[in-house]
């Protein structure tokens, strides 16, 4: 601005500066911020010696602590459970400190003192030299999914001894495929060594007495009309000796929603 003697002003003389990446990079940043503070997965920005410099509110939901007792520490201060040897946290930081992102499960620790299951992703970030210098780390509470799969796996385990100490031979035909599955007892009960495991419905007919098969047949036909409901007839089966063995068949059908026939199953 360049004044007259009078003092008023007489010239303005100014620039433009086009600033629109600068204001489009700006607004990306703000974006990408409050994804990562939505986000539910609990999530951590470190520097290179893994020291937290940044964390989002999921992160101290997740593991109890709070901004001001985590920034400056280093994860394991925190979390760390004891569950895990030196050699797993060694590939750990083998794989990031290489540049490519490491990704596993492990168990750690809560404020107090409950242990969590984590999917944990760690990502290295790299300047324009390509020289790291910080590491985002996402964490994901599975607790949940690990105890429901450990309780399936337990409840499967306690099955098999059943099936095992009771001498029972399980099948269970999948409609779609038109194959059954039957349990290793079904080689025992049939004195075929290689009866295989997963067949179609008709090597088992094959093994049904002519005059039990039509019998059977019928039974499964009307799978989709009593739903849940349990059948039991007694057939013959002729095994690998053309020995005739009379059997006690249970017999159990279920449907989808819309009512198709899904399985049938039975002892």
């Amino acid at each position: 601005v360049e004044f007259a003697d009078s003092g008023r002003p007489s010239r303005i003389i100014g620039t433009y500066l086009d600033v629109t990446e600068r204001k489009s990079r700006d607004q990306m940043l703000r974006l990408q911020a409050s994804a990562l503070e939505a986000s539910v997965n609990g999530i951590i920005i470190t520097d290179i010696d893994g020291k937290i410099e940044w964390l989002n509110p999921a992160f101290g939901a997740l593991t109890g602590y709070t901004p001001e007792e985590a920034l400056g520490k280093n994860p394991r201060e925190l979390v760390r459970s004891g569950v895990h040897d030196n050699a797993f946290y060694k590939n750990l930081w083998d794989t990031v400190l290489s540049g490519k992102p490491w990704r596993g499960f492990l168990t750690n620790r809560r404020k107090d003192n409950s242990l969590w299951g984590d999917d944990l992703t760690i990502i290295p970030v790299k300047n324009d030299a390509g020289a790291i210098t910080h590491f985002v780390a996402i964490h994901e509470d599975v607790t949940a999914r690990v105890e429901a799969e450990a309780a399936l796996q337990r409840t499967q385990e306690r099955l098999q001894r059943a099936v095992l100490a009771g001498r029972i031979a399980l099948w269970e035909w999948d409609v779609a495929s038109d194959k059954v599955y039957y349990s290793p007892e079904w080689c025992t009960f049939t004195e075929d060594p290689a009866f295989s495991e997963n067949v179609t419905l008709t090597a088992w007919f094959e093994k049904i007495h002519k005059d039990d098969a039509p019998l059977l047949q019928q039974l499964l036909r009307s799978h989709g009309a009593h739903p849940g409901t349990t059948y039991q007839r007694e057939i013959r089966m002729v095994n690998a000796n053309d020995a005739i063995r009379w059997y006690l068949l249970n017999v159990i059908h279920t449907v989808d929603d819309a009512g198709r026939p899904v399985r049938a199953m039975g002892t």
